[in-house]
């Protein structure tokens, strides 16, 4: 591994929001991005494996956020992060939360007009379709009750219904590489301090497990929603909501059907849309491993874990978590569910039961417990089924809003630029941005806000 002493930019961070932004700055001067994690194998048949969970997730898929009750948060740390390990849906945040920002937070700077265009770029870049997948029976059968909608994603597919995702490195790799741009995985951020106009980075090369010192001129922090505000803290930054994250609760249920799935995706694009803003219900990877590892009976061997798929019930919610940032615990996460979410969260798992018994399903089961057919309509099991599995498989892959940007100085740690005043030469770009509860899966929209304050910052350059 050779770094050189001095760049223009470091980009710390090679997820999506990291790497579009790097894929701008290279026009403009030398720009190293960086990630603790590596490059990984992220085509079709690795997508959702235990290796990939292993090597692609932080914390090989076990990062614990505490409260009650506890939540697993499934956070991208490898090169092109998210994107690589996760569905690639694609969500545009819809204008009634884009008019909240500019009111309540006062976001300047992202009139509709340029959001618009933000958007329409990334899914230019990102190839988003819809696909021709066919509904599994599951949707069909809830299709006939629910507004049930074909989500696009990132990738393209095929007349067959096949699909391939592209990802952040597939979009933005060329273009850093052919403007002289280095992106190095297997390097973690440290900490860093400005020395005149110049920022003095300390980078840790794991594999050496050395600590060396480079120069940039523009530090660029896309680092995620869940270690910005950390990085940002350590500076000296202070204020009341840095590190206040947001979640999506999310509980997580199996189905056992009487036959194969007709399926061919990992995860299908479909989501049940009735209840949007408040609540959706859409798919879990359909991954023979992955639903074994939920079943609860271990020993049986009676049941066919191809037959089964795998759901969820997220609803948005405004609650706020913390990070705790005391060196001595510095990075845990504390979050405590809200009653209404927990309501919402239970209706959307209710109305699953109630489509599995509609398609005739064997039975429903998550990691604490099974639901028999004959229990389906058993008021007093189901609010028992339900209860267990909200407390024991409660989630989240959406993190968000630790670090809101705004003109509201009381609400905002970071300008709407993601600028912060009293540190020249730092731009934040990742989703610890977004003001608030996006509603949707937040990953295009915290490209928005990347690909507009790269922009910026490079008209500036």
């Amino acid at each position: 591994m050779k770094l050189e002493k001095k760049y223009d930019f470091i980009v710390v961070g090679a997820g999506p929001c990291g790497l579009l932004s790097a894929s701008i700055l290279t026009k403009k001067g030398s720009c190293l991005v960086i990630d603790e994690g590596n490059l990984i194998d992220s085509s079709q048949k690795n997508h959702y494996s235990f290796k990939q969970i292993q090597e692609g997730y932080r914390d090989g898929g076990f990062n614990m956020v505490l409260g009650l009750p506890k939540i697993f948060l499934s956070e991208g740390c490898c090169i092109g992060g998210g994107s690589i390990v996760n569905s690639a849906l694609h969500h545009r945040a819809p204008d009634s939360v884009w008019n909240l920002w500019r009111t309540e937070y006062n976001l300047v700077g992202f009139e509709k007009k340029d959001i618009d265009n933000a958007y329409q770029k990334i899914e230019t870049d990102f190839a988003t379709d819809r696909g021709n997948s066919i509904e599994s029976n599951f949707y069909k059968t809830a299709s006939k009750k629910f507004s049930v909608k074909r989500i696009p994603r990132w990738g393209e597919g095929n007349s067959l219904g096949d699909f391939r995702r592209k990802t952040a490195y597939d979009a933005y790799e060329n273009t850093i590489s052919e403007n002289g741009g280095h992106i190095q995985g297997g390097v973690k951020y440290h900490s860093a301090y400005k020395k005149n106009e110049t920022w003095i980075v300390k980078l840790l090369i794991q594999s050496q497990k050395k600590i060396i010192s480079i120069q940039c001129k523009f530090l660029i922090l896309a680092m995620g929603a869940g270690y910005t505000p950390i990085a940002l803290h350590k500076l000296g930054l202070r204020h009341k909501n840095l590190g206040r994250f947001q979640i999506h609760p999310t509980a997580r249920i199996s189905i056992l059907q009487n036959q194969n799935l007709d399926s061919i995706n990992v995860v299908e694009p479909f989501q049940i849309t009735q209840f949007f803003p408040h609540l959706m219900i859409g798919s879990s990877a359909k991954r023979y491993e992955i639903s074994k590892a939920f079943y609860p009976l271990k020993n049986d061997s009676n049941i066919n874990f191809n037959n089964v798929q795998n759901l969820y019930s997220m609803a948005p919610s405004t609650n706020k978590g913390f990070i705790l940032f005391n060196k001595f615990f510095r990075g845990i996460k504390i979050y405590n569910l809200d009653n209404s979410a927990r309501e919402r969260i239970k209706f959307g798992l209710r109305k699953i039961i109630e489509i599995a018994s509609s398609q005739s399903s064997v039975l429903v089961f998550h990691q604490n417990g099974i639901l028999l057919r004959k229990n389906f309509s058993n008021e007093e099991k189901i609010n028992k089924f339900i209860k267990d599995c909200i407390n024991s498989t409660l989630s989240s892959v959406h993190i968000f809003s630790s670090a809101p940007s705004g003109e509201n100085k009381s609400l905002c740690p970071v300008d709407s630029f993601g600028l912060i005043e009293k540190y020249k030469n730092l731009l934040v770009i990742d989703s610890s941005l977004i003001p608030s509860c996006p509603t949707v899966n937040p990953q295009a929209t915290a490209l928005v806000f990347s690909y507009l304050n790269t922009v910026r910052l490079c008209d500036k350059f």
